[in-house]
Formats: C-alpha cells, sequence, structure tokens
C-alpha cells in the first residue's frame, strides 16, 4: 500500500473514529489495523492525532547549558581571586 493511500485512509477512518463511542472505536481500530498494517498502539495514537501535526521527537534539553555557564563562571571567579591572593605568598616549591 502507498504512502499517500494510507494517509487518504488514515483521513477517513480519523473521521470516523473521532465521532465514534468505545465500542465502535474498537471495530474501526480493527478494520484500520487491518487494512493498513499498523499495530494497535500506533494506529490509537495517528487516529487521536489532529490531522497533519506531528509532534517533535524529544531532543536534547538546552536548559543546561546555562548551569553549566554559570559553574564555568564561578570557578573561574574563584581561581582568579584564589590567584590575587596568593600574588606575593609563592614560594619555589611549585
Amino acid at each position: 500500500m502507498s504512502q499517500t493511500t494510507r494517509q487518504e485512509l488514515l483521513e477517513h477512518y480519523r473521521r470516523r473514529y473521532s465521532g465514534a463511542g468505545r465500542r465502535g472505536k474498537t471495530k474501526i481500530l480493527d478494520e484500520f489495523c487491518g487494512l493498513a498494517g499498523y499495530d494497535r498502539k500506533h494506529a490509537i495514537k495517528l487516529l487521536n492525532r489532529k490531522s497533519g501535526v506531528r509532534k517533535k521527537p524529544p531532543g536534547r534539553r538546552r536548559t543546561e547549558a546555562a548551569p553549566r555557564q554559570a559553574k564555568c563562571f564561578l570557578l573561574l571567579a574563584f581561581a582568579g581571586r584564589t590567584l590575587l591572593a596568593l600574588r606575593g605568598r609563592v614560594t619555589n616549591r611549585l
């Protein structure tokens, strides 16, 4: 079955599925899975989804960058203060 045929089939069954009751949804889901070849769970997700809307897949969270930058800044500030405090006290033991 071609992708366009599956899309047309999905649109047709999506309209029927959204207006059906629980028993009707079970029958519609069985029909749709038999025709399109999808597993039940995937078919449920497709039929409940709004037409043409796809969720973005979960990706890397970008909120982690800010705390990392703050930690680096604090570390550099601490190192700078430490070096200034030790400026005259460095011995030849290093």
